[in-house]
């Protein structure tokens, strides 16, 4: 297998981390949030222990990138902890669903708001969403150089734009009411409504990890990775809590909780004239920004499972003068643009199946025990706080996926279809490739 091409430093990577959790949930998500928890105190709360959850999580996986920098990340983590078969699942509901499904939904969403300022057809809106992720996929098929380059400056211009929304609310505008930070009283059915609550500011700060993909083409990574991961976290935090503020500084709480679309509301009481303008101009770079991450990273773990001898050979293929997975991105992209031209069948299933990330998050952090029984203390880098910190990571995201699973058993039962499926798939590419042994573990 060809290797990639190492040239992601420290300051791209960390973009590449707050690209792949910032996308359009930061302008939607909060109405949903404060409607389970509906104090400005709360509120508030709420999205910092998000924070927490999510740095907990990244330094875990900084331990675990800074002992297996390899392409593929978290796909790396679980063959070498599990073996071959979990990791292969975790790349297949990567492909078939979560990643190429969000691809999928991004470019919709994405030509959507396009629509707003440039009518369109329900046609030309799905060939500019095709058109969206061609040239996404080719700009970082055209080197790391390249991709970093052109996710960075994407995602600076969602940090420039959402800190412009946040200037609107505190700066531009006058507020007509005061934000009443009080605590309520905890009572009985407060509990359930804060994990409510708790449940979309985790999904909203989901995507750091993609960062770690992408590993073996880190300048030092047993440096970066770690820096980058508890660096991009941080700033993910502080922007979540400071268009939060922004937005209850302009809009009271309860309308907040009546809103679906909050941001949109903010700008329009803020800027009444270039507000909604201005906002569908930063969503559209918002998600641009999130799908040049998504076609960079991913298409690292489907390259890694060629390498293993249990996916498709072509796959494991890197341009000669580029030296990208040119294959895998290609692969990634055409499933992707599959699920948008059946959108309304699949979207649903894809819905079902998108949990399921949760749980290879889970064991991926679980794997820090094993190694640590097995290979010791990773000299690299240490998890601070070990081992209460991946704990904590672990026990709060068992928390969501049990209560998704018990709130949606469909979802547990579309997981499992989609799971046996990828056991025979499994089975069928290491019959096909029986000649060559999969990869090791370290």
């Amino acid at each position: 297998m060809s290797k990639l091409r190492t040239g992601i430093t420290l300051f791209p990577l960390t973009l590449i981390v707050v690209g792949g959790c910032i996308g359009g949930g930061i302008f939607m998500t909060p109405g949903e949030v404060a409607g389970h928890a509906p104090y400005a105190s709360l509120v508030l709360l709420l999205w910092i222990i998000g924070g927490i959850i999510t740095l907990t999580g990244a330094l875990t996986f900084a331990e675990l990138g800074a002992q297996f920098p390899k392409a593929g990340g978290m796909y790396a983590y679980l063959r070498e902890a599990y073996g071959h078969w979990p990791a292969f699942l975790y790349g297949w509901t990567s492909l078939l669903a979560v990643t190429s499904g969000a691809l999928a939904a991004l470019s919709l969403a994405l030509s959507s708001f396009i629509a707003l300022m440039v009518p369109m057809s329900e046609t030309a809106q799905a060939l500019f969403a095709i058109g969206t992720l061609i040239v996404a996929t080719a700009i970082n098929a055209l080197g790391v150089r390249v991709g970093q380059a052109f996710t960075a400056l994407f995602t600076s211009l969602k940090l420039l734009g959402i800190l412009a929304i946040v200037l609107c609310g505190l700066a531009l505008y006058t507020p007509t009411h005061t934000i009443d930070f009080s605590w309520p009283a905890f009572d009985g059915n407060l509990a359930p409504s804060f994990l409510l609550g708790l449940v979309g500011v985790y999904w909203a700060y989901g995507g750091w990890h993609h960062v770690t993909f992408l590993s073996e083409e880190v300048v030092n990574p047993q440096r970066n990775l770690s820096r980058a991961l508890i660096i991009g976290t941080l700033i993910v935090t502080g922007t979540y809590l400071l268009s939060n503020i922004a937005y209850l500084r302009v809009l009271p709480v309860q309308e907040i909780a009546a809103s679906e679309t909050v941001a949109a509301d903010m700008m329009m009481r803020a800027l009444p004239d270039l507000g909604a303008k201005l906002l569908v101009i930063i969503v559209c770079i918002s998600i641009f920004g999130s799908i040049a991450v998504f076609t960079m990273t991913a298409p690292r773990i489907y390259f890694a499972m060629a390498g293993d001898n249990v996916f498709f050979k072509q796959m494991a293929f890197v341009h000669p003068k580029f030296r990208t997975p040119i294959f895998a991105m290609v692969l990634q992209t055409a499933w992707a643009i599959l699920l948008l031209l059946f959108w309304k069948t699949f979207s649903d299933l894809i819905a079902y199946v998108t949990f399921t990330e949760g749980v290879f998050l889970i064991l991926a952090a679980a794997a820090l025990f094993i190694f640590r029984r097995r290979y010791g203390k990773s000299p690299l880098f240490r998890t601070p706080g070990y081992p209460l910190t991946p704990l904590f990571y672990i026990l709060i995201s068992l928390v969501f996926i049990v209560n998704g699973m018990i709130m949606k058993p469909i979802q547990g039962l579309a997981a499992l279809i989609l799971f046996s499926a990828g056991s025979i798939a499994y089975l069928l590419f290491r019959r096909l490739n029986r000649s060559e042994k999969p990869r090791t573990a370290k």
